[in-house]
C-alpha cells in the first residue's frame, strides 16, 4: 500500500526584494567568495558545488535576481555542472572567478562609500522650500517596486535610498 502521508510538493522558489547592501558588504562577500576558490578541488564533487553554489547566491544577494552578472555567474555554474572532467569544471571554474573578480573591481570603482542611513544633500521641494532627506530620523519615502531586482537595487541606489 502507497504512504499518502508523506506527499512531495516541490517548493515554490519566491524571491523578496533584498535590502540594499552597502559597498562594504558586497566587497566583503567578493573577497571572501575569491579566497575561497583557493582551497577547492574540482575532483571532489562536493567542493566546486559548494563553491559554486555560495558564489551564485552571493552574486544574487549583492546585485539582486534577474540581474546581468547574476545571469552570467548563473550560465557559468550550469556549465561547470555539465562539465564531465575535472580539467574542464577547473577552467569553468576559472571562468567564474574573472567573472567575480570584475563584480568587485565594478563594485570598488563604481559603488558609492556612503551608507544608505547617511542624509543625501538636502533639495528644495517647491515654494515652502521643505528640505528632504534620507535616513534614521526621515519620514520621507521612494518605493522601488516591481519583479526585476537588479533594476529596482539600480534605481534605489540612483536615488541613494
Amino acid at each position: 500500500m502507497k504512504d499518502i502521508t508523506k506527499k512531495h510538493i516541490p517548493l515554490k522558489r519566491e524571491y523578496k526584494p533584498m535590502d540594499i547592501i552597502t559597498k562594504e558588504k558586497a566587497l566583503g562577500l567578493l573577497e571572501k567568495i575569491i579566497k575561497e576558490e583557493e582551497g577547492v578541488s574540482y575532483e571532489v564533487d562536493s567542493d566546486w558545488k559548494t563553491w559554486a553554489r555560495i558564489a551564485k547566491v552571493r552574486t544574487e544577494g549583492i546585485f539582486g535576481l534577474g540581474s546581468r552578472q547574476a545571469k552570467k555567474l548563473d550560465s557559468l555554474v550550469e556549465e561547470l555542472f555539465r562539465a564531465n572532467y575535472s580539467h574542464q569544471r577547473k577552467s569553468d571554474g576559472k571562468s567564474i572567478l574573472a567573472i567575480l573578480t570584475s563584480s568587485y573591481i565594478e563594485v570598488q570603482e563604481f559603488w558609492s562609500d556612503e551608507s544608505i542611513e547617511e542624509t543625501v544633500e538636502p533639495i528644495s521641494e517647491g515654494a515652502n522650500n521643505k528640505k528632504v532627506g534620507v535616513g534614521p530620523h526621515s519620514s520621507d519615502i521612494f518605493v522601488v517596486h516591481g519583479h526585476d531586482h537588479g533594476r529596482m537595487q539600480a534605481v534605489a541606489r540612483f536615488t541613494n535610498i
